[in-house]
């Protein structure tokens, strides 16, 4: 990561499913963001400077699609998120889970396969 001008924020964020590293990572100006990840759809809340306001995480391999739905239609209008799979994330994701997602920007979130990565920046 470069380092980013005043006032603006540079974002990474990666991800890998089972077979290909497993991990969910979130980078704010170059530096990791301590966030604990676990199995499914892990989702950075960001304040309004840039910086992370809360990680939570949905398992969306179980059952975790409704309550993903539920805090992502929470959410103010206007808020960043950035969202992360690791391990395994598609397996239960519902419609409505999708669409919620595609609310933040996505367009490849069809696409997403079982133990695959996935990562947004919306």
């Amino acid at each position: 990561c470069e380092e980013a001008e005043s006032g603006i924020v540079s974002v990474v964020v990666r991800s890998a499913g089972w077979g290909n590293g497993n991990l969910a990572e979130f980078y704010l100006n170059g530096q990791k963001a301590s966030a604990v990840v676990r199995r499914g759809l892990n989702i950075m809340e960001l304040r309004s400077d840039g910086g992370p306001k809360s990680v939570v995480t949905f398992d969306t391999h179980g059952s975790g699609s409704d309550a993903l739905v539920a805090f992502l239609d929470g959410l103010p209008t206007g808020t960043h998120v950035l969202i992360a799979a690791t391990d395994e994330a598609a397996g239960n994701l519902t419609a409505a889970a999708k669409a919620a997602i595609e609310g933040y920007g996505a367009h490849l979130i069809g696409n997403f396969t079982y133990r695959g990565g996935y990562a947004l920046i919306g």
